[in-house]
């Protein structure tokens, strides 16, 4: 198990020197700048607002009886994954731009229906998970 963790880690550590080395040949010091903003602004962003978020979501789903409690929080996970990935695009925040064509579909209504159908086959499989579990135990 060790030589697969140095192992790994040493793979990993080449692809990052890689990938620094990438940036500082390709990348204008302008440009570093921007990554830097980036880099700052994701920890800032992650440590000050989705953290506590997620912290507060898990003391509330803690709180639900046992029985539905990992039927919210896989519904809870899939659907903040979804909706952080997707912002930009929810938010249209490069609507109006060069391009036309690339936000040209309702992705809120896209985003609401994936969230029903994940609320729905959540309940289905707590209500079926509930069937299963009474069944055997008469």
């Amino acid at each position: 198990m060790t030589r697969v963790r140095v192992a790994l880690g040493v793979v990993g550590s080449a692809f990052a020197v890689y990938g620094f080395w990438l940036v500082y040949s390709r990348q204008t010091p302008m440009q570093w700048l921007g990554i830097i903003r980036w880099a700052v602004a994701g920890v800032i962003i992650h440590d000050g607002i989705l953290a506590p978020i997620a912290l507060l979501a898990g003391v509330g789903i803690s709180r639900l009886p046992a029985r539905v409690r990992t039927a919210v929080a896989i519904a809870a996970v899939l659907i903040a994954t979804v909706t952080v990935s997707g912002f930009a695009v929810l938010t249209r925040s490069h609507a109006g731009g060069l391009n036309k064509t690339l936000l040209d579909r309702n992705y809120p209504a896209g985003w609401l229906m994936l969230v029903v159908i994940v609320m729905v086959v959540v309940v289905m499989g707590t209500v079926a998970g509930s069937l299963i579990r009474r069944r055997g135990k008469v």
